[in-house]
Order: structure tokens, then C-alpha cells, then sequence
């Protein structure tokens, strides 16, 4: 009767875990200069096997293009091929975000199209049950950002292709998806030229996946300081980080609950910020010495944060 109610209770546990933690995880196995041996894997827990693999660029529209590559071929985590004009009038190039049609473009900068340069990076959610892979595509002429192309393709903890998003107005920079899968956030905001001296548009933009619509779009003017926008996720909560710009030596802080449809907003000192353990659905969690430390308080979000609805 012992030996079975333990049995029992190692079922009810192991029941619990997987309700917790899924049947299934993603695992990714990193090579340092080959993104051809970067591995996406997703994980049966159950089983203790692979149920479906494939490498970080396996998908990625930009990484096989038509035109002569350049630079070295045996130690690289991207690809740059040279193209012209006319190369840039066929399908491979639709729908891109042209920068160099726009008013904000510098005015040294050529508007003939030289090189494109592509590179994929990886995204796994903290609960290990949704993965964001972004395909970057962008467009130089001689001296600056042409055009730009971005397609994230999201896939859940079984392989599934779910979502594909492409940028069609913005570019798509620092990424996060809530634990859920339903919510995701991504800076925006790229230098033009390549000293860094003028930029795009930058900010952040909030995505209902479930939905397919846009809840937020954020502009963020970097005038005093240099651009240091970050994108982060906390369970189901996204958080936005950058410089005050009244203010150097703070953080400003937008954090999105989308259950009660919440955004918070604070400006936190950054020798604050530097001790941030994680952000709840009551507020932000901070290490008293530091983010390491046992020792624990809160600034809760019905306290001094400024609460709006999302919109």
C-alpha cells in the first residue's frame, strides 16, 4: 500500500511538472562560426527524444541568395554578397523598408545599391515553449543602409511553424515573447551611415500574436545620450529599458501587463536597475545589494508607477 501511494504522489508530481513546464522543450546547440551547425532542437521530455531539428538559417530566405558572395567563407556568422541595381529590381528584394527614399536620408549617403549583408540570431522564451528566429536581410550602397528586410518566423515547443512576421514599415532590432506565446515586442532603430551619427526611426512596437494585430507602437527620441532601447519579457509581462533623456543617470521603465490591459511607467536610477532580479505581476524585484542577493524588496506597480491602458 506504501509502494503504491508513493508511486501516487511521484505521478501527481510528475503530472504537475509537465503542466508547469510542457511535455516539450527547445534546446539549442550554438557553433561559434558556422550558423550552418547552429541546431534548433525541440524535445519530447516525455520520450526523451528529438521530434523535429533543423539549423538556425536552414529557413532563412536571405542565406542561399543568387549573387557572388564575398568576404570569408570558412569562419563566419553571416553572409555578404555583392549585388547592382538591377539585382535589386528583382523578387528577392520586395516589400523591403527603402530608407533611401525617405526624408530622414542623409544626404552623402549613395543611393545605389553595392552589397547585401544577412545574418540569423535566436530567441527562446524563458519557459523554453516558444522560439523567435529572425532573418535579417539589409541593403548597403557605398556608405550607408539602403533598405532592410526582417521576417521572424515563431514555432512552438513542438516544431510548430505558428507565426511569421515581416517587417514592412520598421525595422525589427532587440526582440521578446511573453511565456504564453501570445504577446511579442521588438525595438526598432538602426544607424544609417557607418559612423553611427544618424539614425532611423527608433523605438519599440508591442504585437498581439494571437490576434495578428499591432496594440503599441512607441517612439523613443535618442537626443542626449547614445541609443540603448532593450526589450525584455517576464512570464507574460514585456518590459521596455532606455536612458531618460532629461535625465542621464535613469532608466526609464514601460512594462505592458496584458491581463488587465496595464502599462507601467517609471524612471528608476540605474545603480537601481542594476540590481533587478525579475519584474511580477506586482512590480519590480531588486536585490538589495545587488540582483545576486537573498535579501529581496519590491516597488510595486500601485505605488509610484504612472498606470495607462494600452493603446
Amino acid at each position: 500500500m506504501k509502494k503504491f501511494q508513493r508511486f501516487l504522489n511521484l505521478a501527481a508530481m510528475f503530472f504537475f511538472f509537465l503542466q508547469a513546464h510542457g511535455q516539450f522543450t527547445i534546446k539549442y546547440n550554438f557553433h561559434p562560426h558556422d550558423p550552418d551547425s547552429c541546431i534548433v532542437s525541440f524535445v519530447d521530455t516525455v520520450k526523451n527524444e528529438v521530434i523535429r531539428s533543423f539549423t538556425l538559417v536552414e529557413y532563412s530566405p536571405y542565406w542561399n541568395l543568387a549573387f557572388p558572395e564575398t568576404g570569408d567563407k570558412e569562419r563566419r556568422k553571416s553572409k555578404t554578397f555583392k549585388i547592382s541595381s538591377n539585382d535589386f529590381v528583382g523578387d528577392a528584394f520586395l516589400n523591403f523598408v527603402n530608407y533611401s527614399n525617405q526624408s530622414f536620408y542623409p544626404a552623402y549617403c549613395h543611393k545605389e545599391p553595392k552589397a547585401a549583408h544577412t545574418y540569423s540570431t535566436i530567441i527562446i522564451s524563458n519557459n523554453k515553449q516558444f522560439v523567435i528566429i529572425p532573418h535579417y536581410l539589409s541593403i548597403y550602397s557605398d556608405n550607408c543602409l539602403y533598405s532592410y528586410k526582417a521576417v521572424l518566423h515563431i514555432y512552438n515547443s513542438k516544431g510548430e511553424l505558428f507565426r511569421t512576421i515581416e517587417s514592412h514599415d520598421l525595422d525589427i532590432t532587440d526582440v521578446a515573447i511573453t511565456d504564453d506565446g501570445n504577446h511579442l515586442a521588438h525595438a526598432f532603430g538602426v544607424h544609417l551611415d557607418n559612423e553611427g551619427v544618424d539614425w532611423t526611426n527608433t523605438g519599440y512596437r508591442i504585437i498581439d500574436i494571437e490576434n495578428d494585430m499591432i496594440l503599441h507602437t512607441q517612439l523613443v527620441e535618442f537626443t542626449n545620450s547614445y541609443y540603448d532601447l532593450s526589450i525584455g519579457s517576464f512570464g507574460n509581462l514585456i518590459s521596455a529599458f532606455y536612458s531618460d533623456q532629461s535625465d542621464f543617470k535613469k532608466y526609464v521603465t514601460h512594462t505592458f501587463c496584458f491581463e488587465n490591459n496595464n502599462k507601467y511607467t517609471y524612471a528608476f536610477h540605474k545603480d537601481i536597475i542594476n540590481k533587478l532580479i525579475t519584474i511580477s505581476d506586482s512590480g519590480f524585484i531588486f536585490g538589495q545589494m545587488d540582483r545576486n542577493d537573498l535579501n529581496k524588496t519590491m516597488v510595486r506597480f500601485n505605488e509610484v508607477f504612472i498606470i495607462d491602458k494600452i493603446e
